[in-house]
């Protein structure tokens, strides 16, 4: 994820956390160079995406318990994510999951691929659009220049942004190979 937005004149950037999250290194590539450009541009705001890591670890703990086969070591928990009390903001963005869902859809090497998430991927992009935006219909944000806050910001915008109607994939995804 990366976004950038004109707000009162001042510019706000969005990238992936500084560590891709859980360390994928086209993540981590997309926030260091997000995060120079910020700094050529003089942007104003960076929001790093990330989850909580009490909420990560709640997740692994259930797959376990399902026995489901999840590809992370819960002992690396601690090196990847956010604390919750880091985060700076939470946003609601289930009126969005059509178009969220649309886009993951898109990373055709983390569905279609090897990798032990391609099948909860495979499973997430065939759900239901409101069953998607109940599972993932919320963000998480870190500021890095705000201290850690014990309740996070609702909105990034002081005003309301209105989804796009998007039926389907959209027109710049492509099938991979």
């Amino acid at each position: 994820m990366i976004e950038a937005n004109l707000v009162e004149g001042q510019v706000e950037l969005a990238l992936p956390a500084r560590d891709g999250g859980y360390g994928h290194r086209d993540h981590v590539k997309v926030h260091e160079v997000g995060k120079r450009a910020a700094e050529l541009a003089g942007v104003a705001t960076v929001l790093e995406a990330t989850l909580p890591r009490e909420l990560v670890g709640r997740l692994v703990r259930l797959a376990r318990v399902l026995r489901l086969p999840l590809p992370l070591d819960p002992t690396a928990l601690g090196a990847i994510y956010r604390p919750g009390a880091a985060i700076t903001h939470r946003i609601n963005v289930r009126r969005f999951a059509r178009q969220k869902q649309a886009a993951l859809a898109c990373h055709h090497s983390v569905v279609h691929g090897p990798g032990g998430l391609a099948p909860v991927m495979r499973i997430l992009v065939r759900l239901p659009a409101w069953v998607f935006g109940l599972l993932l219909g919320r963000e998480w944000l870190v500021e890095a220049a705000m201290v850690p806050v014990t309740k996070p910001a609702t909105a990034v915008f002081p005003w309301s942004v209105r989804p796009r109607s998007a039926p389907g994939r959209p027109t710049w995804c492509r099938p991979g190979p």
